[in-house]
């Protein structure tokens, strides 16, 4: 472990994705509902998909926790705090270690209650909570241990939600802080890229070139998290990332950027070369010369599904001006490869996840809060409870995005005939999945989605997946008319997305259609089955976030 004595934008989209993915009304000025637009793609992700890797992340995830807490902490801790939860079993495995009070929080209801489900007998110590993080429901010093993995950079401002955390660690409390990703200085942040799992052939080339986290992200895979809506803050330097978790009080014990997996071929290349240069210019040539040779390898790849998908490459001055400023950093590097200074100089270089681990001070004016706090209530007010889980969200916020809620009934609750009233059977395939709920398969080239009409404009979200196979391979364009309003997206790959739009409940029909790129009508060819598919759709009412 290496402790920094001294070391005290939302998403990155390209122009084209940012105006396909965010509806003109999305960013209008709906009194609170653009600030929540993030979180409803964080809900929706959680919700409505599952992670395979549960057992084994939740059990890497206990382990890490309780080796602070037992190396850390002279007793055992009597509350503990996790925040981000997800379906982790985690906390319940923390509770029978240590026999504490366990508060699991999340923004999703459905992935707690998943995480609920997967332990085999009922545990009252363990307490379930939805909220938005950026406003935590609890008293002020309520918790021993406060822990949180891979989370913070999904919001929308991470330094509140930090701020919100220090409040609520009671004094002498650990705070456990693992995974945030750092900013790497060596990337050029291009553009956001698949799962390694369906990486284009685009994308392929740059990572046999060992170019794909240089010229894109530090780390692949985020576009479909983005399609969401959800925020995936890569850039947020180290430094500050440690400046703000050792405010308010918060004194480090560990702080550890993980960054050596991050070096990569190219960076073990750059390091040896800087060995052997004197002059800062002449090792930001030879750095330049092998990314452009490399590129040069690649370009012949950039095709017409690279140019649709909004990828693109570094130009020439993009290029001397970042190996400018790296060959100058390396060079700078101390000789010393074990000393803090060297890690923290090398880490901003490569990037990495950080590991941060620190401890409220006893006596600080800046966070309130003492043992005997314990002895009132958990909560600053009262909230209520949904089948075992605790509704925190304030009025104007997430808290009316429930599926109760919506005017079309959750598919995975609702028989055809009623889904019929809202997607006539003429225009949509319903095709009942393992997990209980409805898929929509458009059978032509458009389909009707039929509200109940209302004097309310509603948010209208859908889940959309695509299939090119369906349309013979090629691409195809999406496109949703609403009232006066046309939603258009160019599909060039199998993928989904998440669409909002706010629709106005007195014009009550929505026509999804598809076409080809030279716009003609799209049709799915025989027995290939539906190139668009819904998985999910939910209409709310607006008034209730204004």
């Amino acid at each position: 472990m290496i402790f920094f004595k001294s070391l005290m934008r939302c998403t990155l989209l390209g122009k084209r994705e940012q105006s396909l993915l965010c509806a003109d009304e999305v960013s209008c000025p709906l009194e609170g509902l653009d600030n929540y637009i993030p979180l409803l793609g964080e809900f929706a992700w959680h919700s409505l998909t599952y992670d395979a890797t549960l057992d084994s992340v939740s059990e890497q995830h206990f382990q890490q926790v309780a080796d602070r807490i037992d190396q850390l902490m002279d007793k055992n801790p009597s509350t503990i705090l996790e925040i981000g939860a997800y379906a982790h079993t985690t906390g319940y495995k923390l509770q029978e270690k240590y026999g504490a009070e366990v508060t699991l929080f999340d923004l999703s209801e459905s992935t707690l209650r998943l995480g609920r489900d997967q332990v085999s007998s009922k545990n009252e110590r363990v307490e379930l909570v939805v909220g938005d993080f950026h406003d935590l429901p609890f008293t002020d010093g309520y918790f021993d241990v406060v822990y949180i993995f891979a989370t913070l950079h999904h919001s929308r401002d991470y330094k509140r939600v930090v701020r919100e955390i220090h409040r609520v660690i009671a004094p002498n409390g650990l705070l456990c802080v693992f995974q945030e990703p750092f900013k790497r200085e060596a990337c050029f942040y291009k553009f956001r890229t698949n799962r390694l799992g369906k990486l284009t052939g685009f994308e392929k080339a740059l990572e046999s070139e060992e170019l794909l986290t240089t010229v894109a992200e530090p780390t692949p895979g985020s576009r479909d998290e983005i399609l969401f809506g959800m925020i995936e803050n890569q850039e947020i330097l180290l430094q500050d990332w440690i400046e703000s978790l050792c405010g308010h009080g918060c004194a480090p014990l560990e702080v550890t950027p993980h960054y050596v997996g991050k070096v990569g071929v190219l960076g073990e290349l750059w390091l040896v070369w800087s060995k052997g240069n004197n002059s800062f210019a002449g090792l930001s040539r030879r750095m330049a010369k092998d990314f452009c040779d490399r590129l040069d390898k690649v370009r012949p790849t950039f095709d017409r599904t690279a140019r649709g998908l909004g990828f693109s490459l570094p130009g020439k001055n993009e290029v001397k001006a970042m190996f400018d400023s790296l060959a100058r950093k390396i060079q700078l590097l101390p000789h010393d490869h074990e000393c803090s200074e060297y890690h923290a100089q090398a880490a901003t270089i490569f990037g990495g996840a950080l590991t941060f681990i620190g401890r409220m001070r006893a006596c600080t004016s800046d966070v309130g809060g003492s043992d005997s706090n314990k002895k009132h209530d958990k909560f600053r007010a009262g909230f209520p409870v949904i089948d075992g889980v605790r509704i925190t969200f304030c009025e104007n916020s997430l808290r009316n995005i429930r599926q109760s809620n919506s005017c079309i009934s959750l598919f995975g609750a609702a028989e055809r005939e009623a889904l019929r009233a809202n997607f006539p059977d003429f225009q949509w395939n319903f095709a009942k999945q393992d997990n209980g709920f409805w898929a929509l398969g458009l059978i032509g080239s458009d389909g009707e989605l039929v509200l109940p009409k209302s004097e309310q404009r509603q948010l209208l979200v859908l889940r959309l997946n695509f299939s090119l196979a369906s349309y013979g391979g090629g691409p195809f364009r999406l496109k949703i008319h609403y009232g006066d309003k046309e939603f258009v997206y160019p599909v060039y790959q199998d993928e989904a997305i998440l669409f909002r739009g706010i629709v106005d409940g007195r014009r009550n029909r929505v026509i999804v259609a598809t076409e080809s790129l030279a716009s003609q009508p799209a049709v799915p060819v025989a027995g290939a089955g539906a190139g668009v598919k819904i998985y999910y759709a939910g209409a709310f009412s607006l008034p209730e976030f204004t």
